[in-house]
C-alpha cells in the first residue's frame, strides 16, 4: 500500500486523465475543479456551508477499518487483492483531503 500513497493522488487531485464530464464553479470557468477542489471551494463558499455539517460529523467517525470492512464486502470474483489496496488507498487519501477542508 506504501507504494501507492505517493501517486494515489495525482488520480485524486485531477492530475490524472480527466472524465468528459465535469461540474464547473463558474460559467468563466475553462476547466472543471476535480471533486476535492469543488467541495474545498464550496465548503469556502459561506453560501454553502449549512451543506456540509452532517458530512462533518460523518468523516469523524471514519477510519481505514470502516473503509476496509466495505469493500471486503466486494466478492473476490471482483475484485483483486491489488485493486482493494488501491480501492482502500484512495478512499483514505480522498477522506485525509476531505479532513483537511472540512474538519
Amino acid at each position: 500500500m506504501l507504494l501507492l500513497e505517493g501517486r494515489v493522488g495525482v488520480y485524486a487531485v485531477g492530475r490524472g486523465r480527466r472524465g468528459s464530464g465535469g461540474i464547473y464553479w463558474s460559467s468563466d470557468d475553462n476547466a472543471a475543479p476535480s471533486p476535492l477542489n469543488l467541495v474545498r471551494l464550496a465548503a469556502e463558499a459561506e453560501a454553502y456551508s449549512e451543506f456540509f455539517e452532517t458530512p462533518r460529523e460523518r468523516i469523524r467517525d471514519l477510519d481505514e477499518s470502516s473503509l476496509r470492512e466495505i469493500v471486503d464486502m466486494v466478492p473476490d470474483g471482483w475484485m483483486s487483492d491489488a485493486a482493494r489496496e488501491f480501492a482502500i488507498t484512495l478512499m483514505m487519501f480522498n477522506l485525509n483531503q476531505l479532513r483537511e477542508i472540512l474538519i
